[in-house]
């Protein structure tokens, strides 16, 4: 976690780390994990809303009243470190100090075949074209892309 959170305090910094590994949580399910009260876990859950760091998810279960499930909102992404971005240019220099730089496009090429042949395969059965690109969106989103 980043210098940021050090202004959170012990126990919002655990809820978030929760939430980051977890993903949904509800407020009992959080306080078992961390052990303190519901009561005292909303309390934090209600004060990372404010700073917009969560979000809560009302789920209705049947009779009664619906739960809240929390989850990250994209304003915690500052919240924790991401150095994948990094470490896949570092890699890529690696790679291309070993093996060259047409060693490099062979690795990247091998790379866009097999994505073009899981594409091509996800795809398959979709002929309407709004179909096809709705989901390779759906498929890139999964992948992590916007």
């Amino acid at each position: 976690m980043t210098d940021e959170t050090q202004k959170l305090g012990p126990t919002r910094r655990a809820i978030l780390e929760i939430l980051k590994q977890s993903g949904n949580s509800t407020a009992t399910a959080l306080a078992d994990k961390i052990g303190v009260t519901a009561m005292a876990v909303r309390q934090h859950l209600y004060a990372l809303q404010d700073q917009k760091l969560i979000i809560a998810k009302s789920v209705s279960l049947g009779r009664g009243r619906p739960t809240k499930n929390w989850h990250l909102s994209p304003s915690a992404d500052k919240i924790f470190p991401d150095a994948h971005q990094g470490l896949a240019v570092e890699l890529l220099d690696h790679v291309r100090q070993a093996f060259g730089e047409n060693g490099l496009s062979q690795i990247i090429d091998k790379h866009t075949d097999r994505q073009i042949e899981t594409y091509q395969m996800a795809l398959s059965g979709i002929t309407k074209l709004c179909d096809r690109i709705q989901a390779l969106a759906k498929i890139r989103t999964n992948e992590g892309y916007m």
